[in-house]
């Protein structure tokens, strides 16, 4: 729930000009007035004047339900791809693991390797 305030953003959240918002409130639009006159300034709640304007068959109401849709269109986009991208990082962490396993192994070797030179390296110094 958002509260409005003024006819700029009522009008704004409606993406209507001011002057049709105002006409809009003849027509029923849920707007509050905190004073009893009809030069107050006006208070609205988002999520009362969505509902109002789907349920006039308003361009105000289209737009909400085709923004609707198309927000929805994204997200599953969104879902599916968040998916791809786990999958996607899963795969890489198994292939890190594995770079990893071999990496110590290969050291491993290279240090057995250097420890058997030097060890050579010194017996065969005192055999000379």
């Amino acid at each position: 729930m958002q509260l409005l305030s003024g006819w700029k953003e009522i009008a704004e959240h409606l993406r209507l000009n001011v002057r049709t918002a105002q006409r809009w409130e003849r027509l029923g639009l849920p707007v509050r007035r905190p004073y009893d006159s009809a030069c107050s300034p006006v208070i609205a709640d988002s999520e009362e004047i969505d509902q109002w304007a789907t349920r006039k068959e308003t361009r105000a109401a289209k737009l909400i339900v085709d923004t609707s849709h198309r927000l929805s269109a994204q997200l599953s986009q969104l879902r599916s791809e968040r998916r791809r991208s786990l999958r996607q990082t899963r795969r890489l962490l198994s292939q890190i693991a594995t770079a990893q396993r071999m990496q110590r192994q290969l050291l491993t070797r290279l240090q057995g390797n250097c420890e058997q030179r030097i060890h050579t390296a010194k017996y065969s110094s005192f055999a000379d």
